[in-house]
């Protein structure tokens, strides 16, 4: 399936992806940062869930696939260490007003 993904136009790719965000939102909420999208992708049932959410710890199978997000080191990732690598990755994302 991915090898056929991989072989359309990048049109075609965006469709499928608007499609399974909107599949996303629908079922987790609405994606109104950076990091909502973040967690859409990797793990959308940690969509509004509190800061301090676990989506991984260094006890679990997993955890090496998102050790980079834990931005205290403290071996478990959760959306806070998430929200923190997006606000320093891409600051300029943080910086619009949501009422506008």
């Amino acid at each position: 399936y991915m090898k056929d993904i991989q072989k359309m136009p990048a049109h075609y790719q965006l469709d499928l992806i608007h499609e399974y965000l909107s599949m996303i939102q629908e079922k987790y909420g609405k994606i109104e940062t950076l990091t909502d999208c973040y967690l859409a992708v990797i793990h959308p049932e940690a969509m509004g869930q509190d800061y301090c959410y676990a989506l991984s710890s260094k006890w679990e199978k997993g955890f090496s696939l998102l050790r980079q997000m834990d931005d205290n080191q403290d071996g478990i990732v959760s959306i806070s260490d998430v929200d923190r690598q997006m606000r320093r990755m891409y600051p300029t994302a943080y910086l619009t007003d949501k009422s506008s």
